[in-house]
């Protein structure tokens, strides 16, 4: 299986974050699992450690400088570490009759959707003097109530599609938002 990631710098010269677009899940479980080729090439002394978080595994060498000569290697074992997550949520998906959300997709647009709130779209919403809140997540949908300023604003369906529904869907496919107007 082929895994998507790229390698970004993080503020330690010594880091790399390995972001996995195709797995937006914490990967701190297979980051840290005793078998992973991660944790061996902690224990071979290539690596200093490995960590996972939502999306991304981060990997700290000994130094800035090791990485010319571990990279390669780094990255393969990332590969490897995520390869077998990512063909058991694929399977999940075949599995899943067309129209149907899968509950490993639910469990996963409920952890995702406020990451993706926190980071894209309430910053933007404050600073015009608004709010965006979510009310619910179900099946492939997540509610949001929008408050203050962005209440009536017609940049609001702009907002929640373009900006909170395409980060989603980058993510998950087959995501969407909605405004819930239930509490007005």
């Amino acid at each position: 299986m082929r895994v998507l990631l790229h390698p970004e710098a993080t503020d330690h010269p010594a880091e790399v974050r390995w972001v996995l677009p195709d797995y937006p899940g914490d990967l701190a479980l297979v980051a840290s699992h005793p078998a992973s080729p991660l944790m061996e090439l902690v224990a071979d002394g290539t690596l200093k450690s490995v960590a996972g978080e939502p999306g991304a595994i981060l990997t700290l060498a000994h130094s800035p400088e090791a990485w010319k000569g571990v990279a390669g290697k780094v990255r393969r074992a990332v590969e490897d570490a995520v390869a077998p997550a990512l063909a058991d949520r694929q399977g999940a998906r075949e599995e899943t009759s067309a129209g149907a959300v899968s509950l490993a997709d639910q469990q996963l647009l409920q952890e995702l959707a406020p990451q993706v709130l926190e980071r894209y779209v309430r910053p933007l919403a404050g600073a015009h003097g608004g709010t965006i809140d979510i009310t619910r997540v179900a099946d492939d949908t997540v509610w949001v109530y929008l408050d203050g300023a962005c209440r009536g604003c017609p940049a609001a369906a702009f907002t929640l599609q373009q900006r909170f529904e395409r980060e989603l869907t980058r993510k998950l496919p087959g995501a969407q938002v909605r405004e819930d107007r239930s509490r007005r």
